[in-house]
C-alpha cells in the first residue's frame, strides 16, 4: 500500500512538472509575439532602438523562429543607417562634436558597427583636415608664394587624411601655379597681355597699330620675314585686355602671334607651316594612379590628334611630346580620367533554414517466413529422400518484428556572414561548400593504357555578385545564388563514381540606396518520404490497420534567406561643370585655352 501511494506521488509530480512546463512554453510564446508585434509598431513609427530591443526580447522567448531573426536583422541594419544619416548631416554642417556624441551612441548600440567604424574614423580626419586647411589658407592669404613650402606640406597632410578634399586640391593648384607665374616667362608675359588698352585708329597698316599696342605696354614686337604689308585696317577697342585686342587684330588679318620671353613676342602668318615653325615643344611624363596608360593614350589621339605619345605599361605612364598649348590641355584631360574607381562593401547574411518531421508508427510484422530441411544422421538431401521428409524435419525462420513508436522534429540552421569588397563593375564569388572530385578515366583504343583525370564540382552555396555604384550614391547589383548538394553518389559498371548534383539557383537585379538591406527570400525545398510495411489486406481496414502494420512519414523543409546590404567605401568623384567643360579654341589657335587658364589664375 505504501509503495503505491509513493507511485501516485512520483506520477502528480511527474505530471505537474509537465503542466508547468507547457504553460511556461505558452507564456513564453505568447511574450514573444507580443514583444515582436511591438517591435514592428515601433519601427513604422520610427523609433528604431527601441524596436531592436522589443525585438530581441522577442528573440529571448523564441530563439528559432526565423521570423524573429529576420526582423531583427533588418531593424539592426535601419538603425544604424539612422545614425548614419544624422551622422552625416552633422559632418555636413562641420558639426563635429554633435557628430562625435552620435557615433559613441551609435557604437554603444553596435560596438562592431563598421559603416559607424568608418565614420569615426572620417570624422577625425576630417576635423583635422579642416584644422590644417585653416592653417594654409591663413598662410597663402597673408604670405602668399612666400609661405609656399609651409603652405604645400599642409596640404599634403590635408590630401592623406581626404584625399578628394576639393578645397585642398584647389589651393595646392592655386600655389602651385602662383609660384610658375612668379617665374615662367609665359606667366609674366599672360600678365603683362592682360593689362586692358583703349584705342581707336582709322585705316591704318596692322604694323603701326600694333606699334601703338607696344609703347602702351612696353611690349617688344618682332614679325616674321615673310610677313607681307597688310591693307589699311581701322581699329577700335576700349579697357579690352590687350591679349584679347591682339587675337582680335591678328585673326581678323590672318596672322597669329607666339610669346618669344617675359616682354617680346613675334608675329607670323597664322598657316600650318608657320605654325610648324614656331610653334615650341614640350615633353611632359604623366604617371597616372587608376587610369590604364593605353586608354588615356587613345582619348589624346582621338581629341587632340596627338601623335607623339609613347606608352610606358611598366609604371603606367604616358609620355607626350607637343606644343606648351596641347600639353596644358592634356594635363586638363587626364585629370578628368585618371580618377580612383568607385568601390562597395557588400555585406551579406546567409541563413539555412532545414525542418526535418519523422514519425514511425506501428506494428512491422514478419514480412517472410523461411523453411530449412533437417535430415537425421546428417546424411545430404537428394532426390531419393526428399520423399521422407516430414513437418518434424523442417526448421521455420521468421524475419524480424518490432513495435515502432517514433515521433522525431529536428530543426537545423546555417548562418554565414561573409562581406566582401568589389571594385565598381567587377565581379565577385563567394563559395560555402567543397569541391568534390570527379575522377574521369581515359582508356587508350590503341595502346590500351588507361589514364586517370581529376575534376572538381563546386557543392554547397555559390553567390556571384556584380554592383555597380551610380551617380547619386545608389547600387545596382547583379546577384546570382545558386544551392547545391549531393542527392546521391552513382558508380558505373567499371568502378567510376559520379555524383547526382541537386540545385536551386536564383538570379536577379536589385537597385539598392546605399546602406539599405535587402531580404531575398523563397528558395524552398518540400520533400516527403512516406514508407508503409502491412500485412495485405488486413493493412488496408480503417483504423485498425494500424495493428497490422507500421507507417513511416519523412518531412523535409529547407529554406534559403539571403539578406544583402551594400556599404559605399569610396564613391564616384563627381566634377563640377567649371572642371568638365573648357574651350580648346581651333585646329590652328589653342588661345582660348590659354585664356580661359589666364582668366582662372587671375581670378583666384
Amino acid at each position: 500500500m505504501k509503495l503505491a501511494n509513493q507511485e501516485i506521488i512520483i506520477m502528480n509530480r511527474i505530471s505537474n512538472s509537465i503542466m508547468l512546463f507547457c504553460i511556461t512554453a505558452l507564456v513564453s510564446s505568447c511574450s514573444g509575439y507580443y514583444a515582436y508585434q511591438r517591435a514592428q509598431e515601433q519601427y513604422r513609427d520610427g523609433n528604431f532602438q527601441e524596436a531592436y530591443a522589443s525585438v530581441e526580447e522577442a528573440k529571448k522567448h523564441d530563439p528559432e523562429n526565423v521570423q524573429y531573426r529576420v526582423s531583427s536583422t533588418i531593424i539592426k541594419n535601419s538603425t544604424s543607417l539612422d545614425f548614419q544619416n544624422k551622422i552625416k548631416e552633422r559632418l555636413n554642417l562641420k558639426d563635429y562634436v554633435e557628430a562625435d556624441r552620435l557615433i559613441a551612441q551609435g557604437l554603444q548600440f553596435n560596438p562592431n558597427d563598421d559603416a559607424l567604424l568608418l565614420l569615426k574614423k572620417q570624422t577625425i580626419n576630417e576635423r583635422s583636415a579642416q584644422q590644417y586647411l585653416a592653417q594654409a589658407t591663413n598662410l597663402f592669404q597673408s604670405k602668399g608664394i612666400e609661405a609656399s613650402s609651409e603652405i604645400l606640406a599642409l596640404v599634403k597632410k590635408i590630401l592623406d587624411l581626404q584625399p578628394s578634399l576639393d578645397q585642398a586640391i584647389l589651393l595646392r593648384n592655386q600655389v602651385q601655379d602662383a609660384k610658375q607665374r612668379a617665374s615662367d616667362p609665359d606667366s609674366i608675359l599672360a600678365q603683362l597681355l592682360n593689362t586692358p588698352v583703349t584705342m581707336t585708329v582709322d585705316n591704318l597698316p596692322i604694323r603701326n597699330i600694333l606699334s601703338k599696342i607696344a609703347t602702351q605696354l612696353s611690349l617688344n614686337i618682332y614679325y616674321d620675314k615673310d610677313l607681307r604689308e597688310s591693307p589699311l585696317t581701322p581699329f577700335s577697342v576700349k579697357d579690352l585686355p590687350a591679349k584679347s585686342a591682339l587675337t582680335l587684330l591678328l585673326t581678323a588679318n590672318g596672322l597669329s602671334y607666339q610669346p618669344l620671353n617675359a616682354n617680346s613676342i613675334i608675329i607670323y602668318q597664322n598657316n600650318p607651316t608657320k605654325h610648324k615653325q614656331y610653334q615650341r615643344s614640350m615633353i611632359r611624363a604623366f604617371y597616372l594612379n587608376y587610369a590604364e596608360a593605353n586608354l588615356v593614350a587613345g582619348y589624346l589621339r582621338s581629341l587632340l590628334r596627338v601623335n607623339d605619345v609613347v606608352v610606358d605599361v611598366r609604371l603606367n605612364m604616358v609620355v607626350l611630346r607637343d606644343s606648351i598649348q596641347v600639353i596644358r590641355i592634356a594635363d586638363k584631360l587626364i585629370e578628368l580620367l585618371d580618377i580612383a574607381d568607385p568601390e562597395v562593401l557588400l555585406e551579406v547574411e546567409i541563413l539555412e533554414v532545414k525542418k526535418q518531421s519523422i514519425l514511425n508508427l506501428g506494428i512491422q510484422w514478419p514480412t517472410q517466413i523461411g523453411l530449412t530441411p533437417m535430415l537425421r544422421g546428417g546424411a545430404p538431401l537428394t532426390l531419393n529422400n526428399i520423399d521422407g521428409i516430414g513437418a518434424k524435419d523442417l526448421r521455420v525462420g521468421l524475419s524480424t518484428s518490432a513495435i515502432n513508436f517514433l515521433k522525431q522534429d529536428s530543426d537545423t540552421n546555417i548562418l554565414s556572414n561573409p562581406k566582401i569588397r568589389v571594385i565598381n563593375n567587377e565581379k565577385a564569388k563567394i563559395l560555402i561548400g567543397d569541391k568534390v572530385p570527379v575522377i574521369t578515366t581515359t582508356v587508350n583504343p590503341t595502346g590500351g593504357s588507361v589514364s586517370e583525370s581529376v575534376s572538381y564540382l563546386d557543392v554547397g552555396l555559390k553567390l556571384e555578385v556584380k554592383p555597380t555604384i551610380q551617380q547619386n550614391a545608389d547600387v545596382e547589383i547583379v546577384i546570382s545564388l545558386e544551392v547545391s548538394s549531393i542527392v546521391k553518389q552513382i558508380t558505373s559498371a567499371n568502378g567510376t563514381s559520379s555524383y547526382q548534383i541537386g540545385t536551386r539557383d536564383a538570379s536577379t537585379t536589385l537597385r539598392l540606396k546605399n546602406n539599405e538591406t535587402e531580404i531575398l527570400a523563397g528558395l524552398i525545398s518540400d520533400q516527403e518520404i512516406s514508407n508503409a510495411n502491412k500485412i495485405p489486406g488486413f493493412g488496408d481496414i480503417p483504423i485498425l490497420g494500424r495493428l497490422f502494420g507500421s507507417n513511416n512519414n519523412d518531412k523535409t523543409r529547407t529554406e534559403i534567406v539571403l539578406s544583402i546590404t551594400p556599404r559605399i567605401l569610396r564613391a564616384i568623384d563627381r566634377k563640377t561643370l567649371l572642371d568638365t567643360q573648357f574651350p580648346t579654341g581651333t585646329d590652328n589657335d589653342l588661345s582660348a585655352f590659354e585664356s580661359y587658364l589666364d582668366s582662372l589664375i587671375l581670378s583666384k
